[in-house]
């Protein structure tokens, strides 16, 4: 079932206009983000994207928040299903599975014409940052949907088993080994981008929105790239997060270099 795209450009009841920057992870922030569609005009919001549960599989770059966000915004995404394309096939992941590969992550024929279309403007030379610009305006989405950074900046899940990447922790393993902390790859390799750099110092910026996605595998990644912390405290905006973890809010800045242990009640990822 496809997600209903919002159309309205209606306005709060003030008839004040309404700019927002917004941090995300995938499923849960995308729903909040549609729902500001109906108060705001689209132009004027801005997503700063998790890209800490990324990853390359069968050779493709899968990012799996950022195409989340873009799919509900663009109105194509399985809202059913929680992620991937509405109306899709699997013969590409039908045909892996008779050449025997593993097929533990899910790609279906849509999805897949988009990771090789990043692909293909990655070995062009673009940024991550400037392929997120191109793939929202070629699926007419107009909001801005920025990257956390362009690195690879990987969030790692410290388990009784061993350090697992997300994806394999969250999807392989189905989040059985215990997870004892997390290690995010933006410190000391993201940088924050210019692009980012505007959407908070906004002198019109009339909120941020910590939106309601994992605190500890959506959230913090974004806050452990360097800066970004320090430029929310001293944003121009009131920060709103409706989020299941109050300490997610930043007020000052967090210490760096050493991994998070994990929450004692785990939270759903999004």
């Amino acid at each position: 079932m496809s997600t209903n795209k919002k159309s309205s450009n209606t306005k709060l009841s003030s008839g004040k206009k309404l700019r927002i920057t917004a941090l995300a992870g995938g499923v849960g922030a995308s729903k909040l983000l549609l729902g500001l569609y109906d108060v705001m005009d689209p132009a004027d919001l801005t997503a700063i994207v998790n890209t800490g549960d990324d990853f390359e599989h069968r050779g493709l770059p899968i990012c799996p928040d950022l195409d989340t966000v873009l799919y509900t915004l663009a109105g194509v995404a399985n809202t059913e299903q929680g992620w991937g394309r509405a109306n899709e096939s699997w013969n590409v992941q039908a045909e892996w599975q008779a050449l025997g590969l593993d097929t533990w992550f899910q790609l279906g024929d849509r999805d897949i014409a988009l990771h090789l279309h990043r692909r293909e403007l990655q070995s062009q030379g673009m940024t991550l940052t400037q392929i997120a610009r191109i793939l929202a305006l070629e699926m007419r989405v107009p909001s801005g949907l920025l990257p956390m950074c362009d690195e690879p900046a990987p969030t790692a899940v410290l388990t009784e088993q061993g350090e697992m990447s997300f994806q394999e922790y969250f999807v392989k393993h189905r989040c059985r080994p215990v997870a004892r902390g997390f290690r995010y790859g933006a410190e000391g390799r993201g940088a924050l981008t210019a692009e980012i750099r505007r959407a908070l110092e906004d002198e019109h910026l009339e909120g941020i929105i910590l939106c309601p996605s994992n605190p500890y595998l959506s959230v913090e990644p974004i806050l452990r790239v360097p800066e970004l912390r320090e430029l929310l405290v001293r944003a121009p905006a009131p920060i709103v997060a409706p989020n299941c973890d109050p300490a997610a809010v930043p007020t000052v800045p967090a210490p760096r270099g050493s991994a998070t242990p994990a929450p004692r009640e785990p939270c759903g990822a999004g």
